[in-house]
């Protein structure tokens, strides 16, 4: 069955909710570990610096100078990892930490096909507006009521 409108809507809200969320774990993980270990915050300017250049030399059509970039960012991104660990922290810790890692919280994989947690929440969805929680729940109930059962 497909969504209506206003369906799609909930569901998308939810995942927009989710990336904020990421977002703002992500932005806590950062100052945490800029504070503690400032030479992390240096690498990230330095990798933006490195990118902006990068974006030049390809406008340029240098390609030596691609490669050169390239390898800096890369000794840059092994620095940071270096440090992350050397002061406790996991090497992902300035990585977003999506709920779903399959979508990366867009609900959507290859840009166009549904993520299977996309499809789980069209079911939760569909299920709860259905009102069949409350209809199975009384009957499960009944059920346990009639053949005395009961659990708490």
């Amino acid at each position: 069955m497909a969504l209506q409108n206003f369906q799609y809507d909930t569901i998308m809200r939810e995942y927009s909710r989710r990336q904020s969320e990421v977002q703002r774990a992500l932005e806590e993980r950062r100052k945490e570990a800029y504070t503690r270990v400032p030479r992390l915050l240096e690498i990230d300017q330095e990798v933006a610096s490195l990118s902006a250049r990068k974006a030049r030399a390809l406008l340029l059509g240098q390609p030596a100078s691609i490669e050169e970039l390239r390898e800096e960012v890369a000794a840059l991104a092994n620095e940071r990892i270096s440090l992350l660990k050397a002061n406790g922290f996991p090497a992902d810790y300035l990585k977003p930490h999506y709920f779903c890692h399959e979508c990366q919280d867009t609900g959507y994989t290859d840009g166009h096909r549904k993520c299977a947690c996309f499809k789980k929440a069209e079911i939760e969805l569909l299920y709860t507006q259905s009102n069949l929680t409350e209809i199975l729940k009384k009957k499960i109930l009944s059920t346990f009521l009639l053949t005395g059962i009961l659990i708490q």
